[in-house]
């Protein structure tokens, strides 16, 4: 059985040796004989040589600011595929590009400044992948401020409100002046207030001066101080109903 083709080689058609190869791509028409008897012309369609079409990475990643800053882009699941959807090996040298600003890929790792959504693409051989959103969260317990509704307190004392404001606050956070004026904040992650009560001063001749701190963060302090207690009885002029009496001598 021999093979041979309709078309001639310059139109990208090759049969050698009972081997049919193309040269391009197009509508071929080949035929086996034997003798004098033939097979009828049978359609070959060569399609296009293959080549790298689709690289595909994942559309998501979440990490945790917290535990880290870092993405190993190098150690995600890729996928390469040609035009006809059949895996692609020949695996091309990889480009990341991140489009937030603060972001930065060196050696196939990520660096995130902060917490946010960063889009990140890859290419390699001309073609660039679909788009990765990475969700970064931060799950960091900070103290932004620290304030107290006021600072000074008249020599009776009284009760003053302390507010902390950050990020992912617990309940429960310790305001303490001592062991004995303290109490535990209630709010919200963004906002945790708590009141202390502060003992009258009954030192006729300095103030008190509480220093103020809370549980999350030491460095952030306040200071309170109670007015000393005034020293004795205030005086008062001029007349409370009654009058003076003046003697007069009239002469004779």
């Amino acid at each position: 059985i021999v093979w041979e083709a309709k078309e001639m080689p310059i139109d990208g058609i090759k049969v050698e040796n009972n081997r049919i190869s193309f040269v391009k791509e197009g509508t071929f028409h080949i035929r086996a004989k034997t003798g004098n008897v033939y097979s009828d012309w049978y359609e070959v369609k060569a399609l296009p040589a293959r080549k790298l079409n689709t690289i595909d990475i994942p559309k998501a990643v979440s990490i945790d600011y917290k535990n880290e800053q870092t993405v190993n882009l190098a150690a995600l699941q890729i996928n390469y595929k040609d035009q006809y959807g059949d895996d692609w090996t020949n695996i091309p040298t990889l480009t990341w590009t991140c489009a937030e600003e603060g972001a930065t890929v060196e050696n196939d790792v990520l660096t995130v400044p902060s917490a946010g959504t960063y889009t990140v693409t890859a290419t390699g051989d001309g073609v660039t992948s679909n788009t990765m959103t990475i969700t970064v969260t931060d799950s960091t317990i900070r103290v932004t401020a620290f304030k107290p509704e006021t600072t000074a307190l008249a020599y009776s004392g009284g009760s003053v409100e302390f507010v902390l404001t950050g990020t992912n606050l617990p309940n429960g956070i310790t305001i303490k002046a001592n062991d004995d004026i303290k109490a535990e904040t209630i709010g919200t992650d963004k906002e945790q207030k708590a009141i202390l009560n502060f003992p009258a001063n009954t030192n006729t001749e300095s103030i008190i001066t509480y220093n103020i701190v809370n549980s999350l963060d030491v460095d952030k302090t306040v200071i309170v101080t109670v007015a000393k207690k005034p020293s004795g009885g205030s005086t008062s002029g001029g007349g409370g109903g009654s009058s003076k009496k003046f003697d007069i001598a009239i002469a004779e």
